[in-house]
């Protein structure tokens, strides 16, 4: 669950996204990676995310995103106006669903310094 090698990742773990598991990383960058059908997801802290909450076994990433023509892009892409978007996660376990709490709650507070 939590990162036990030298990589960029402070946190990675099996969630569900829309009924599918899917490997969900947070780097040390502040980034949030993962894949879906629909190919690869990532969303900067810093910059897209505006906080989070949990509703019983799920994770809600409350996120401002580029919107092109009815899909949502990272905001880093440039040049399209901007919407509100969730994003959801189900951690697998109670114990996952607490890590994940802490780190984003950390990562997020650290912003602040």
């Amino acid at each position: 669950m939590e990162n036990q090698q030298g990589d960029s990742s402070i946190i990675s773990d099996q969630v569900k996204v829309n009924g599918n598991l899917t490997p969900l990383t947070l780097t040390t960058e502040g980034k949030l990676q993962w894949t879906t059908e629909k190919g690869q997801h990532s969303l900067t802290v810093e910059k897209e995310v505006l906080g989070f909450t949990i509703q019983g076994s799920e994770i809600i990433i409350k996120a401002v995103t580029e919107k092109r023509d009815g899909i949502f892009c990272s905001a880093s892409a440039g040049g399209g106006a901007l919407a509100r978007k969730d994003f959801v996660f189900e951690p697998l376990s109670d114990e996952s669903l607490h890590l994940w709490c802490q780190h984003l709650r950390d990562y997020i507070n650290s912003l602040g310094n």
